[in-house]
């Protein structure tokens, strides 16, 4: 019989606990032939005393080869499971991954095949960018449907228009309008708007809302919105592919995009009402967050933005909410080096005082 020691020990107490069996089995062995050296010990049992020790012989022995050519090899056989075993849990990992990206997103409605394959890519790619500035959210994603709505809500039926889109917060749902299909920015907006609420589920804030902290909440969010999808491809111009939409809508309207945020747009503060659409509030929010975008990282930009977002709404500011969101983002950001630069560009456009 030969044997072969193993590369790796097991550790000392072991060894030594192992090595006390064998030599108490290995005495109670020759004791016996002394008191019965007539007793003859036949090959079957021979072998089975064998097996009955082998398994304690694994942590020490490489292989035991016994004549006859029978062979046990213990670590290579212990080393081709655990890579298997290994190998099959990637294998398990990686399928488990394709399974949730396939289903990350649902489709319903008036959706063809190509449509919903775009727009999934696009949502997962923009997902993906989410995650990478540390975003973790426990809502499941939304679903999209595109075409209108078969509700018995008789808002969300209204809200509908081919030419339009909207979140669905109560339902967690993108609705788009079916002039509106063939562009990702669209989607990618109404996703942000999920993303958002999400990150400021105390907020209550609401569209139409009459009150200021509520023009001024949802100024910020629809700028936030329309940045984050447009930061994410490297464009200021939001909206290109259904710009044409658009200009059919707004009679004398000529413009290859929905919006710009490569602007010098500010509020007037000479009007009696400030351009409290919050589409165009949002306009020159998104001005100032692509501006401090060329004067920081994309990176650092859109990571303390969505922090300082997140941060102004877990205080449930009431009042003076530009400044405060201001404030925050200057606490989020990694250097004040800066500061003076990012009061500027919020103050020239009087967003705030």
């Amino acid at each position: 019989m030969s044997v072969e020691q193993p590369d790796e020990q097991p550790p000392d107490s072991r060894m030594n606990l192992l090595r006390a069996i064998l030599s108490v089995a290995a005495l109670l062995v020759a004791a016996v032939h002394v008191l019965w050296p007539d007793l003859r010990v036949d090959t079957i049992t021979l072998g089975l005393f064998i097996l009955a020790i082998l398994p304690w012989l694994a942590p020490i022995f490489t292989s035991i080869e016994l004549p006859g050519g029978w062979k046990f090899e213990f670590r290579q056989f212990q080393q081709e499971v655990r890579q298997q075993l290994e190998v099959k849990s990637q294998q398990v990992e990686a399928l488990s991954s394709r399974v949730r990206t396939v289903e990350a997103f649902t489709f319903s409605g008036r959706v063809t095949s190509d449509a919903e394959r775009q727009l999934n890519e696009a949502l997962q790619q923009f997902h993906s960018y989410l995650e990478s500035l540390g975003l973790q959210l426990d809502q499941p994603h939304p679903t999209v449907h595109i075409g209108p709505l078969d509700s018995h809500d008789w808002t969300l039926r209204d809200a509908y228009s081919d030419y339009n889109a909207f979140y669905d917060g109560k339902n967690n749902m993108i609705v788009l309008g079916e002039k509106l299909v063939k562009d990702p920015d669209v989607v990618l907006r109404e996703y942000s708007h999920h993303v958002l609420g999400a990150l400021a589920p105390n907020s209550h804030i609401s569209w139409g809302g009459p009150t200021e902290r509520e023009r001024a909440l949802v100024g910020i969010w629809s700028g936030l919105a329309d940045y984050l999808p447009c930061s994410f491809k490297g464009d200021p111009h939001f909206g290109a592919a259904s710009a044409q939409v658009f200009n059919e809508m707004v009679p004398g309207r000529n413009l290859p995009y929905i919006r710009n945020l490569d602007n010098n747009r500010h509020v007037d503060k000479g009007k009696k009402k400030a351009p409290f659409s919050p589409q165009d509030i949002g306009e020159i929010w998104g001005g100032a967050f692509w501006e401090l975008r060329e004067l920081l990282e994309q990176d650092v930009t859109d990571r303390g933005l969505l922090d300082a977002w997140k941060a102004l709404n877990s205080s449930r500011p009431t009042s003076n909410i530009p400044t405060l969101f201001m404030d925050k983002l200057i606490e989020v950001l990694p250097s004040s080096e800066n500061r003076d630069d990012l009061v500027r560009l919020f103050r020239i456009r009087n967003l705030v005082p």
